[in-house]
């Protein structure tokens, strides 16, 4: 009989809660040669206390019974401590040990011992994992665990912030939503995040602002993400249908009429945006050029930087002398 059966030896086995798979034990018959056969020609009684029997039937029906001994261990899963809320999945480490006959504690191996089984613990409170056991521990009961999932602080090499593209003045504010990754894990806003905006109104290098603060189940400080807001370029500014609606309209034959001045002449236009229903600012997108002679062109920047200029002609009037006379 392998093992043989030996007091001081016992068979080793984990702790299943009831009677443990003593097989495979090997009965060999030296006179035949061959093995028998489990539950043709013999099984194993649990007679309790770490003691079991084999009785033989079948073709060994009548054979003397012999005692064999076993010893159970303890499988143990280890306690998890709290964890910090991640947005997503908590999936903890688990460690599963067993102890050996003596008294050795081994770590068993995932995959190989035990397979794990998460719940979707994505909520602050309690979160679970199953311990299902495979290979020689299959006989151990599988077992859930709890666990306490508590707030967790933003470490901010960990958080991500998706970069924001494509911002073109319109006139209106900017409320851009980039997507925020911790972890490698897609936040939700309005759960686990809030956007909050600045002006976000004109054109400029960073002159957009979005502030990233945390709720729900994080802690944190806030963050800040600049942005680009490029100006508009409008193509063809002094076609009124499809452009801009300067007033008075640039006409080479209508100039337009200023009255004298010691300086430069101050010349009474305005620019408005049709599709924005904002009235261009005057020296912030657009400004006057007098290039001389009656000539001059409006030119862009600002809100509007890369439109074309347009050109106007301008005519000083002489100053109207009225006169009364007197009876």
């Amino acid at each position: 009989i392998t093992p043989e059966p030996d007091q001081d030896n016992p068979i080793e086995r984990p702790d299943t809660g009831s009677f443990p798979d003593l097989m495979p034990i090997v009965i060999h018959d030296n006179e035949t040669g061959k093995d028998l056969v489990s539950p043709d020609d013999f099984e194993i009684v649990d007679k309790g206390n770490g003691e079991a029997e084999i009785q033989f039937k079948g073709n060994y029906e009548g054979s003397d019974p012999i005692t064999i001994y076993y010893h159970t261990n303890p499988v143990e899963v280890k306690e998890v401590g709290e964890q910090p809320y991640t947005g997503g999945q908590v999936t903890p480490e688990i460690v599963v040990t067993y102890k050996e006959g003596d008294g050795e504690e081994q770590t068993l191996v995932e995959g190989t011992d035990y397979i794990l089984h998460y719940g979707d613990n994505d909520e602050l409170g309690q979160g679970t994992v199953t311990v299902e056991y495979i290979g020689k521990f299959d006989d151990v009961p599988d077992e859930t665990i709890t666990f306490t999932i508590g707030k967790g602080t933003i470490d901010e090499d960990l958080l991500t912030v998706e970069e924001i593209t494509g911002e073109t003045y319109d006139g209106g504010q900017h409320t851009p939503t980039p997507d925020v990754y911790y972890n490698g894990v897609k936040l939700t806003p309005g759960k686990d995040f809030i956007y909050t905006y600045g002006e976000n109104v004109h054109a400029g290098e960073d002159a957009g602002l979005v502030t990233i603060s945390f709720i729900g189940g994080f802690t944190g400080e806030d963050v800040d993400k600049t942005f680009n807001i490029l100006p508009k370029e409008v193509e063809d500014p002094s076609n009124p249908d499809t452009g801009l609606v300067i007033t008075p309209e640039p006409d080479s034959e209508n100039p337009i009429k200023v009255p004298p001045t010691e300086g430069d002449p101050v010349l009474p236009i305005t620019i408005t945006d049709p599709e924005t229903g904002e009235e261009l600012r005057n020296p912030e997108d657009f400004t006057l050029v007098d290039d001389g002679d009656g000539d001059g062109h409006i030119e862009f920047h600002g809100d509007y930087e890369g439109t074309p200029d347009v050109p106007f002609n301008y005519e000083v009037t002489d100053p109207e002398i009225t006169s009364t006379i007197e009876d």
